[in-house]
């Protein structure tokens, strides 16, 4: 597989998922295999709101690639 890059800053995601998304449609990827998962890792409740923190886990397109064994 080619390898691709793609650079995404974690402090400033908000978890819309619009990255796996975008991700699925252009490897044409269907059911759980996916190259880009988004997960919530914290949620902190202040005063008046709640802060949610994000994490993003990124593909490395290994050749061979241990996840799919």
């Amino acid at each position: 597989m080619k390898p691709y890059e793609l650079i995404i800053d974690e402090k400033a995601c908000w978890g819309c998922r619009t990255c796996e998304v975008a991700c699925m449609q252009e490897f044409d990827l269907k059911g759980s295999l996916t190259f880009i998962t988004v997960t919530e890792e914290t949620a902190e409740r202040g005063a008046d709101q709640v802060q949610f923190s994000y994490g993003v886990n990124l593909c490395r397109h290994c050749d061979p690639a241990p996840c799919l064994e």
